[in-house]
C-alpha cells in the first residue's frame, strides 16, 4: 500500500512494513506512514538542520528530542489483511503497557479499548492515531475500506509528557 504524501498540512517523513514469514513467504500485515506538521517540527528539531541521514541515525539524542518534541506526529497504519479485534489488540497491549507507569495505565487501558473497532479490521482499512502539538491529546480515527466511512474513536489527553 502506498501511503500519501500528506494528510492535512502534515507531510509523510518514513515509511514502513510489518511482515510475518510463514516458511519462505514473507506476509504483508500493515504498512506504517509517520507524518508530522513541517513547519513546528523544523522548528524544535533546529539544531540538527544541516544533519545527514547516517549522522541522525547514529545520535541517540535526535530519537530522543524526536520523540518528546512538541509537534504534531501521525501515525497511519494501512492494514493488508484482516486481523481479529483481540489479535489486534494484543498487539498493541504489550509495547503500549511498556512505554506507561502505573500512574498512567488507566489511559492506556482506555486506549486500547476505544482503538480497534468490536469486528477487528479488515483489508484496506486505515487507523490514523495522531499526537498533537500540546504533548498531551491524543486522537484517533479509524476508516473503513469497505464504506470509506470514518469514525472518530477516540481523543483524550494521554497523561503523558512530551509529544
Amino acid at each position: 500500500m502506498t501511503a500519501p504524501s500528506k494528510i492535512g498540512t502534515s507531510v509523510l517523513i518514513g515509511t514502513g512494513v510489518r511482515s510475518v514469514k510463514l516458511g519462505f513467504v514473507e506476509i504483508s500485515v500493515y504498512s506504517l506512514g509517520l507524518y508530522v506538521d513541517p513547519v513546528s517540527c523544523q522548528n524544535v528539531l533546529a539544531s540538527y538542520e544541516g544533519s545527514d541521514h547516517n549522522s541522525l541515525l547514529c545520535n541517540p539524542s535526535f530519537y530522543s528530542d524526536f520523540a518528546s518534541g512538541l509537534f504534531r506526529k501521525t501515525f497511519r497504519i494501512s492494514f493488508c489483511r484482516t486481523i481479529g479485534r483481540d489479535k489486534l489488540v494484543g498487539g498493541f497491549d504489550g509495547p503500549l503497557r511498556a512505554r506507561c507507569d502505573a500512574s498512567h495505565m488507566v489511559d492506556a487501558e482506555k486506549m486500547l479499548s476505544n482503538l480497534v473497532p468490536c469486528s477487528g479490521v479488515m483489508e484496506g482499512d486505515v487507523l490514523s492515531i495522531c499526537c498533537h502539538e500540546d504533548g498531551e491529546t491524543i486522537n484517533a480515527s479509524f476508516r473503513e475500506a469497505a464504506t470509506g466511512n470514518e469514525n472518530a474513536l477516540l481523543n483524550m489527553p494521554s497523561g503523558g509528557e512530551g509529544g
